[in-house]
């Protein structure tokens, strides 16, 4: 059809640009070793293959509309810790995250606006990083569950135990219910398994991030609602994220930067001679 057709060439178009790049993860022998030790359970055997550099869409349920991320990227393999050291054309880089990019998307669906500066994954009396992951899958399954009890069996297995829920949530019950009311304006979206069909539109603003960004002449990684770009032109990218969500979505959205420490600092040459 038309629309897979223009999705086939908007793949060739990005696999030629990595084709071209040089796309490295720059690390010091012994962390090299400690990945391969991590990824293939040996240090001897290279964990990662970084000519794998070309990716496809996945989607699913036999409908164009459910799922499509990117996959198949050695980027997309790699640690998550390691990603900071992902080097484009031997130049450092940067990621940058949409901030709860699921939930800006249905809060967008109903009209409502969350602000920049409010998380959507915290609860009264829960804090820190370790309890907002908690918070933020068990809203995922919540999502992509098609019912409350399915949810709460996964979270019961994967996220979470009664003997670690602290005395504000004493049952997995009062923790779901605390997430629905912190919610309540969409927890009509919940078990309904719209994860995939959440994916789809995460995926939609992917592709456009990284045409966009490559008619400006860069190239951008992405891991599904994420974005690794040259150091120099994280403002860009940023403008782009925001852009192409706005047009996708047609509402505003908030943006996490996460910057690798580096003693050495990137000289761009169009920004020496625009200055």
């Amino acid at each position: 059809t038309p629309l897979t057709e223009q999705m086939r060439n908007n793949l060739s178009v990005i696999n030629n640009a990595y084709a071209l790049t040089n796309i490295d993860v720059k690390i010091d022998n012994q962390n090299q070793l400690e990945l391969n030790q991590r990824v293939r359970g040996d240090p001897e055997k290279m964990g990662i293959d970084i000519t794998r550099k070309f990716v496809h869409r996945v989607f699913n349920n036999s409908s164009w509309e459910q799922g499509g991320r990117l996959y198949g990227a050695f980027w997309h393999m790699l640690p998550k810790e390691y990603r900071p050291y992902i080097v484009i054309d031997g130049k450092e880089t940067v990621e940058i995250d949409f901030s709860a990019m699921h939930f800006r998307i249905l809060y967008a669906r109903d009209g409502l606006f969350v602000p920049k500066d409010e998380d959507p994954y915290t609860l009264i009396g829960l804090t820190g990083r370790a309890w907002r992951k908690v918070i933020k899958l068990s809203c995922n399954m919540m999502l992509n569950s098609e019912s409350r009890d399915a949810a709460k069996h996964v979270i019961a297995q994967e996220v979470i135990t009664t003997s670690e829920l602290p005395p504000e949530y004493p049952t997995l019950n009062e923790f779901i219910d605390a997430i629905l009311e912190r919610h309540k304006v969409i927890k009509h979206h919940f078990f309904k398994g719209l994860g995939v069909n959440l994916q789809y539109i995460d995926s939609v603003i992917a592709e456009q991030v990284i045409l966009r960004m490559l008619q400006y002449g860069y190239v951008v990684l992405s891991v599904h609602d994420s974005f690794i770009v040259r150091k120099v032109r994280q403002g860009l990218l940023h403008d782009v994220m925001e852009e192409v969500f706005s047009e996708v979505v047609n509402a505003e959205v908030s943006l996490d930067t996460t910057k690798k420490e580096s003693n050495n600092t990137e000289v761009d040459i169009e920004t020496v001679m625009a200055t």
